[in-house]
């Protein structure tokens, strides 16, 4: 039986080694049935949501990558793990609490 799975990746416009291979790691994501949102922000380095690195530190993007997370976790949860006790309902391929 195969996994649900789910990857969440940020990256940084500027990080070219990791933009680069991002074409080639969407392909093999999407063959091997993962979901895998990208997210890209413009003009970001690796490591742009660290605060003490002035250089590095983008706040927009680090706004933007911590709230994502909870809104991706929330999406993601809900389709592979209902509540304990509670009724479920089949919605998209994912057991959901009933309401």
């Amino acid at each position: 039986m195969a996994l649900p799975i789910a990857v969440l990746a940020f990256y940084g416009e500027t990080d070219t080694t990791l933009i680069d291979s991002l074409p080639e790691v969407t392909a093999a994501m999407r063959t091997a049935g993962i979901d895998f949102p990208a997210k890209v922000y413009e003009n970001a380095v690796h490591a742009f949501f660290t605060e003490t690195n002035a250089f590095m530190y983008r706040a927009d993007a680090a706004a933007d990558s911590v709230t994502r997370p909870i809104a991706f976790l929330a999406r993601a949860l809900d389709c592979r793990a209902p509540r304990p006790g509670a009724a479920t309902r089949r919605r998209g391929g994912c057991a959901s609490p009933g309401v």
